[in-house]
C-alpha cells in the first residue's frame, strides 16, 4: 500500500480501506471489516507460513499433517499447535495463524537472534530455483534428501555456517534442486529478506482509541497509523477537544514501533503490533509528552494485507 504523506488523507484512506476490504479476499477468504479498534475477523482466516511464501514445507499438528501449499497456506485451525520440518530436520513450532515465520517458530523476539536467522538462511538456500522473489518452493526431492538428517539452528551464524554437518546437509539438499549445489545463504541476505517480508506482513492502516491525562485534564480520542512496506510510519493522534497531532516514526520487524509528533508538542507514541487470537494484528502501547501527559492506546488492523510482495 502506498505511504500516505498528507495527514488530511488518512481519514479518507480509512473509508477507502473499508470499501476495498469488502471486495478483497484475504488469503483466499471473504473478509468483513469494521472501523479500527472494533474490527471483525474474516469468516475463515487461513494459517500460512512466510519467509516470502514458502510452499512444500512439511507441518504436523495434533490431528493432521501435510505440506504448505500456494501462498504458504496449510490446513490447520487458528490456535492449534503446529510444528514445521523438512524431512527429519525440525525447524520449530508455534501457534497456528496467518503469516507464521522463522521468528515465531523460534519463539524469538528479534530478527538478529541466531535461531530465526539460521532458519531463514536454510529456507532460502533450499528454495528450488534459488530465486525467492517468485516465492520459495521446497520440492519432494529435497524433503526426501532431508530424511535422517538434523540441524542445530540455535548457533552463532558463523559457527552454523562452519559446522561440517550443516555444510554436508546443504550440499546434499541443494544437489537435488533445479538451481543445483550451492553454499548456505549469508546471514545478512537472510535477515534483509526476512525483514522486508515481515514489513510487508505488518504494512497497512491501524487505528483505535487512546486515553490518559494531560495538564491535569482527561485526554482521549482516536489515533491512526499508516505502516508502509519499508517500515516507515505516518499517522494522526486526534484528541476529542484539541487539534490533531501529526506523527511519524519507524516500525521494527518484530512489530515494535515508536513515533514522534511533528508539531513540537514532544508527544511520544510507543507500542507493539502482535497477532491476536482471531488471527488479525492488534496494537497496544503508551504515550507521553513534555507536559507530563501520559496514557495508553489500543487498536488493530481489521483486515489482512491485500498482498505480500516477495523481496
Amino acid at each position: 500500500m502506498r505511504l500516505i504523506r498528507n495527514p488530511d488523507h488518512l481519514a479518507r484512506l480509512w473509508v477507502l480501506c473499508l470499501a476495498a476490504a469488502a471486495l478483497v479476499a484475504a488469503c483466499g477468504d471473504d473478509d468483513t471489516t469494521a472501523p479500527p479498534g472494533g474490527g471483525a475477523p474474516p469468516a475463515s482466516p487461513k494459517a500460512s507460513f512466510v519467509d516470502c511464501w514458502v510452499e512444500g514445507l512439511e507441518y504436523t499438528t495434533d490431528t493432521a499433517s501435510g505440506l504448505t501449499g500456494e501462498f504458504g497456506i496449510f490446513a490447520c485451525a487458528l490456535g492449534d499447535s503446529v510444528a514445521f520440518h523438512v524431512g527429519d530436520i525440525a525447524l520449530g513450532n508455534g501457534v497456528a495463524g496467518p503469516y507464521m515465520n522463522p521468528i515465531e517458530i523460534a519463539y524469538a523476539t528479534d530478527i538478529f537472534e541466531y535461531e530465526p536467522t539460521n532458519i531463514a538462511r536454510f529456507l532460502l538456500t533450499i528454495d528450488d530455483d534459488g530465486d525467492p522473489s517468485n516465492g520459495m518452493q521446497i520440492v519432494a526431492a529435497v524433503r526426501a534428501a532431508a530424511v535422517g538428517k538434523t540441524l542445530d539452528f540455535d548457533q552463532y551464524p558463523g559457527t552454523f555456517a562452519a559446522d561440517a554437518n550443516v555444510q554436508q546437509v546443504i550440499s546434499d539438499l541443494t544437489a537435488v534442486t533445479t538451481a543445483g549445489t550451492r553454499p548456505l545463504v549469508g546471514e545478512t541476505i537472510a535477515r534483509t529478506h526476512l525483514t522486508f517480508t515481515l514489513f510487508a506482513v505488518l504494512a497497512g492502516l491501524y487505528g483505535g482509541p487512546f486515553t490518559g491525562s494531560k495538564g491535569g485534564d482527561d485526554w482521549e480520542g482516536r489515533w491512526f497509523l499508516q505502516v508502509a512496506a519499508n517500515g516507515d510510519i505516518i499517522g494522526e493522534f486526534s484528541p476529542d477537544m484539541a487539534a490533531t497531532v501529526v506523527m511519524s516514526g519507524i516500525m521494527q520487524p518484530s512489530g515494535s514501533f515508536s513515533c514522534m509528533d511533528q508539531t513540537g508538542m514532544g508527544l511520544m507514541f510507543t507500542g507493539r503490533i502482535v497477532r491476536g487470537e482471531d488471527g488479525l494484528h492488534d496494537v497496544t502501547g503508551a504515550w507521553t509528552d513534555y507536559e507530563q501527559g501520559s496514557g495508553t492506546f489500543s487498536g488493530d488492523r481489521p483486515h489482512y494485507p491485500d498482498e505480500i510482495v516477495c523481496p
